[in-house]
């Protein structure tokens, strides 16, 4: 067989395109390598053992076997061997510090410094968080990260609560609506703020509510809350109302103990509108015990990393709500028993379920409280994935502002921890992270000391 010959340029177009071939591609910028590390990548339930895992710009660009990821020259090397890369946890209802606070409660109160109030946060592991009752200087300190590789947690922002009268807590913090009209134009001057999604509290009439839920879709946002059993609304109203997330899971409890429904009406219901449910059992777990061993709990060493704006208010003596009510601890214990029960009911009838732990309530301390609300998820029957799925994947996948985070994968949120073992086998090795990285901004245990103590130098001068 006679090969015919080729020209000259095309033998030179073939040589050239073999050498084009044969050259590796140039390899992706990296500013940040974890080399040898166990990955949990909470996508589902497996381990991926000794990998690299590359950041770029304060995304994830490669989970790669280490073998395959030789020589590369990052801005950073972090060497993982024999420890686990876990996804950052989320708690997706805590309450921050705010200028309105403070003139709701007639306090006095400089400018709150947000970085201090993240440090707990950051130290316990914690890279996003959901404010349940915005103001605007919280607003203020959102903006100022956003478009940036913050080295602060994500912050979703509430409005302040909107409720009917007497509202539970004073404006600012609230914002009473009395007609629909007044409802609707709140909602509208809260988009044009920024606010990311609406928070409804209690006794909203009717007519309010319905026109809260209204406007909200109107203008993108979601309502998120208290199951409002305001005049002429049913729990059933509400579920069927549009409302997309239920803020507390003893809201539900406290309601089911008239036994005309069972729980499968709920489930059904909660289904039906794809809403999600916050878990937040430490309001009753802290109640209980602050009523049995107050003393203890008002002197843990982690309150000197708190704002004494919030301890001052109703942490402390004679302040606090929940001693001041004179309250039954049986009654916060048998609570916090029911609720642990419908939790896995609706875990197993397939509800959406986030973890969320209410901090600043009395004694719920922010980033600590997550940890607590874990091992309670676990109380209550949870598998450790299960529960570590609550702060992670199930916040990725349910609520608005962190579809980018909560699970390990190329092109998601650098955010995550650095642990010694599995967590799925110890979730107290979350507790104390060896380092944190946020958007790609990786800060060791001795970073973290150092943000919880200036945090603690500053509030020890107010």
């Amino acid at each position: 067989m006679r090969l015919r010959r080729l020209p000259e340029f095309a033998i030179a177009s073939v040589v050239l395109l073999a050498v084009c071939r044969a050259e590796p591609a140039a390899a992706e910028p990296c500013s940040l390598a974890i080399i040898h590390v166990n990955v949990l990548p909470m996508d589902s339930e497996r381990l991926l053992p000794d990998r690299t895992v590359l950041v770029w710009r304060g995304k994830i660009t490669a989970i790669e076997p280490a073998a395959r990821v030789r020589n590369r020259h990052c801005g950073m090397t972090v060497h993982g061997a024999g420890r686990y890369l876990v996804p950052g946890l989320n708690d997706m209802h805590v309450h921050i510090e705010s200028l309105a606070f403070a003139q709701a409660f007639g306090m006095k109160a400089a400018p709150i410094d947000y970085p201090s109030e993240m440090a707990l946060y950051m130290a316990n592991g914690v890279t996003g968080i959901r404010v349940m009752s915005g103001a605007p200087d919280i607003l203020a300190f959102r903006d100022s990260q956003r478009g940036t590789l913050s080295p602060y947690p994500r912050l979703v922002v509430a409005t302040p609560m909107l409720a009917g009268n007497p509202p539970v807590l004073p404006e600012p913090v609230t914002k009473v609506l009395l007609t629909p009209e007044s409802a609707r134009e709140a909602v509208r001057e809260f988009k044009r703020d920024g606010y990311d999604f609406v928070k409804v509290r209690d006794n909203l009439s009717a007519p309010v509510f319905r026109a809260v839920i209204d406007e909200a879709a109107k203008n993108g946002l979601y309502v998120d809350g208290h199951i409002s059993m305001g005049q002429g609304l049913s729990v059933f109203d509400v579920l069927r109302s549009g409302q997309k997330a239920i803020a507390h899971l003893d809201n539900l409890q406290l309601l089911m103990k008239d036994k005309v429904h069972d729980p499968d009406t709920y489930i059904q219901l909660l289904r039906s509108c794809g809403c999600f449910v916050e878990t937040t059992l430490q309001v009753e777990a802290n109640a209980y015990a602050q009523i049995t061993d107050y003393d203890r709990l008002i002197q843990r060493p982690e309150l000197k990393y708190m704002h004494p704006l919030i301890l001052n208010a109703f942490w402390r003596k004679p302040n606090n709500p929940i001693l001041k009510e004179n309250a039954d601890p049986a009654f916060w214990r048998s609570l916090y028993a029911d609720e642990k029960v419908l939790l896995k009911k609706l875990i197993d009838g397939g509800v959406h379920i986030v973890a969320g732990t209410d901090s600043l309530n009395p004694m719920i301390v922010p980033g600590a409280s997550l940890h607590d609300e874990l091992s309670s998820l676990m109380e209550a029957g949870l598998t450790p994935y299960e529960a570590l799925k609550t702060a992670t994947a199930n916040p990725a996948s349910y609520v608005p502002g962190f579809s980018d985070v909560g699970v390990l994968a190329p092109g998601r949120a650098a955010n995550a921890l650095l642990v010694d073992t599995n967590p799925l086998r110890n979730m107290d090795t979350l507790r104390a992270p060896d380092a944190v990285m946020i958007n790609g901004n990786w800060m060791t245990r001795s970073d973290l000391q150092r943000k919880l103590d200036a945090a603690a130098s500053l509030y020890a001068k107010l």
